[in-house]
């Protein structure tokens, strides 16, 4: 997909967003909105009602998928984890073993 054929269909998408936006916006809300004042004097709409409660099984069902999937992310970090790292050899296996090929192809040599 070319560059502007990107950014002509983002623009596109962007603006039935907003127009989608825009007609909620201006349909009445079924649900009553209560305004209340906190400590501060300020006054705080809360949705009360049906409208906290828009398409709750979808949303159930995807918190369960996270909740999946979270799990699994979790496994693979404690299996990751607990894998245990390749011992290093110690200084003197590793002179013992240079020591050895040193011999070991030296003499071959002489042959």
């Amino acid at each position: 997909m070319r560059k502007e054929e990107f950014e002509r269909r983002a623009t596109e998408m962007k603006a039935r967003m907003l127009a989608q936006r825009n007609r909620r916006a201006e349909e009445p809300s079924a649900t009553p909105v209560r305004k209340s004042r906190t400590k501060s004097g300020q006054e705080d709409g809360r949705v009360t009602g049906a409208a906290s409660a828009i398409n709750v099984p979808a949303l159930q069902k995807r918190v369960k998928e996270l909740e999946a999937e979270n799990l699994r992310l979790r496994q693979q970090l404690a299996t990751i984890a607990n894998r245990t790292a390749p011992l290093s050899q110690s200084s003197a296996d590793s002179v013992r073993e240079q020591r050895h090929n040193f011999f070991k192809y030296s003499n071959a040599r002489r042959y």
